[in-house]
Order: C-alpha cells, then structure tokens, then sequence
C-alpha cells in the first residue's frame, strides 16, 4: 500500500504550489505524503482566527487518510500569534484527531536549527521586510542570534512560489555572513531544495529551509531517521 512506512499530513495554506511538490520528491520509498488546504494570509487577524478554526476542520478530515503525523505548513502564522501558541495548537489538533501527532512550520524550523548546532544565523526570505522583527523575535526567543535578514520583498500571496531554486540560491549568497553557523531559508512556499547542497557546498555550513526541515521533523516524528540523500545535512545527517 501507499505510505506503508509512514503516511504524513500536511495543513497548507491555499497558496502554497510548492510544499507538495517538495515533500513528494523528498520522501523515501514507502513514505507518502497528503494534503489539505486552508486560506491563505494572516491579516487581519479575523482571517487568521478563520484559517486556523478551518486547519482544525481540515485535520479531521486528515484523520479519515489516517496518517501518522499532520504538519501546520505556515510560517507566517507564528509572526501574529504570542509565545506558546505552536504547542497549544498541536495539543488541540492532536486531542481532536485522537492522538495523531502534530507539529508546525516553527516548531520544526527550530528543532532544525539545534539538530545541526546552530547558535548564530544568517536569513534569507521572499518575503517583505516588514516581517523581520518577527523573524527575530521568533529565532530570539529560541535563543538563537539573527545576524542579517535578507529579503526580496515580494508581498502578494501568490508570487512566491512563481521562484525557482536559482533565485534562492542566489538569496542564499547575498543572506550569508562569514560569521554564521547556518543559513535559514524562510517560507513554505519558496522552491529552495535543489538549492540546499549547491548552497551547503559553496557557503561551508548547514542549510536550513522551511520544507527540508518541516519534512525532516515529519519523519522522525513517526521514528524514521535513516538518511536521506540529496538534500543537505540536516536530512543526511542527523
């Protein structure tokens, strides 16, 4: 059968072209991959209340495809919500499904950024400046040092995943600093995979983008952690 291995969840933004694709190409044999979808954007936030009472209906319906794990697949809903919302929303999620086990685009970013002993970062992200205090507020809090944000200002909810690997292969360049353990690539909806190993070669440290490590959380999460090849040390490695 399909996802004899593992069978993962994810909650997708309905702008989102890109996590799909990504995990698809990520995941080993006998491990696959389903989808829901939620509204896209988190302003105002009458629409953020919205997107996440509609993640709630969608992982019930998750539960009927009885997979192993469910992932929230958006970064951007940690910007708008306080301190401790990740765990509160993964405690509700688990407790409506009756036990399946969830995580978010923060929680595995961070366990991502520790897993490969990162302290200070380097940050590349599509999206607008605007959101770079929360970006750091967000890695801050973890107790990890931003130490530059590079953006392409791209506001409009459906340009991003238009990208391809080449473009945040050259944001990767220009977001690095000599002084980083590690580089972070933000947005679930940003085509980064192809660029992580050309990325880990060339700037010497681990690469870190919300996909690879959204996908790496959902494997060992269900006890999967042999490598996987391909797509940077994180996945290779730890």
């Amino acid at each position: 059968m399909y996802g004899w291995l593992a069978r993962i969840g994810l909650l997708i933004p309905s702008n989102n072209a890109v996590i799909e694709p990504e995990f698809a190409r990520m995941a080993p044999g006998g491990v696959s991959v389903y989808g829901a979808r939620v509204l896209c954007g988190v302003e105002p936030p009458e629409r953020l209340e919205e997107k996440l009472r509609e993640a709630e209906t969608q992982a019930l319906r998750l539960a009927d495809t009885k997979v192993d794990v469910m992932a929230y697949a958006c970064l951007a809903t940690s910007f708008f919500r306080p301190e401790g919302w990740s765990q509160a929303f993964c405690r509700n999620i688990e407790e409506t499904t009756g036990g399946i086990p969830c995580l978010t685009a923060e929680s595995a970013l961070l366990e991502a950024v520790q897993a490969v002993g990162a302290k200070r970062l380097a940050i590349a992200t599509p999206q607008p400046s605007s959101r770079n205090d929360p970006v750091e507020w967000l890695f801050g809090r973890a107790g990890f040092d931003v130490l530059g944000i590079k953006s392409l200002e791209i506001a409009g909810l459906t340009e991003v995943n238009l990208l391809d690997s080449e473009e945040a292969y050259r944001l990767g360049c220009a977001a690095d600093r000599p002084e980083a353990d590690a580089l972070c690539i933000l947005a679930t909806d940003f085509r980064t995979i192809e660029a992580i190993e050309p990325l880990e070669r060339d700037l010497g440290k681990p690469v870190i983008t919300n996909n690879q490590a959204l996908f790496w959380a959902c494997l060992r999460h269900v006890g999967l952690r042999s490598a996987v090849s391909g797509y940077g040390r994180l996945l290779r490695e730890t």
